[in-house]
């Protein structure tokens, strides 16, 4: 379950991103273990388990691309960063 997770995370941290990809991958198991976990605890089916899904991470890259576009030039990644985490997030 790691590999798509960090398949996703560089997928959005790409392009100007890409020295913060790091962050996006941290962030992205962060968030697979917090689901499992969630989901594992307050399931009434024994067994269940539950993962995040890949499709929604090529809408995410379009996103964080906007948000990278929308930006000045001179903007560096550790600046942009930030925003990006919280538009997905939300």
């Amino acid at each position: 379950m790691a590999s798509p997770n960090a398949s996703v995370a560089a997928l959005i941290f790409s392009g100007k991103l890409a020295s913060q990809v790091t962050v996006g991958v941290g962030l992205t198991l962060f968030g697979s273990i917090v689901l499992s976990l969630f989901i594992s605890l307050t399931s009434r089916y024994r067994g269940m388990v539950a993962g995040a899904q890949n499709v929604p991470g090529a809408m995410l890259a379009l996103i964080a691309g906007g948000i990278v576009a929308a930006f000045p030039p001179s903007a560096t990644a550790a600046e942009i960063t930030p925003t990006v985490v919280a538009a997905i997030a939300l």
